[in-house]
């Protein structure tokens, strides 16, 4: 989500987040959590990426809805 986030915009992780939809709030949670064990860390740059992720979420859900969810759900492998 960051990297397509960061490639192509709000737009291009709006149509991820479109075609899997029911993910949507895990991963916002998911992104809440990495920001603060980065900043624990002190991991500045990855707690930036998240930090950006977190700031423009609604945007991006925006994004997903104006695309239309897909139907179907897409694999993430962590």
């Amino acid at each position: 989500m960051i990297h397509r986030l960061n490639e192509d915009g709000e737009s291009a992780a709006g149509e991820l987040l479109a075609r899997m939809p029911e993910k949507g709030e895990p991963l916002r949670q998911l992104a809440y959590h990495l920001y603060t064990l980065c900043e624990r860390n002190r991991w500045a740059e990855d707690a930036r990426a998240y930090n950006e992720l977190i700031g423009v979420w609604h945007a991006i859900v925006t994004a997903s809805h104006e695309v239309g969810h897909k139907g179907e759900s897409l694999e993430l492998d962590f």
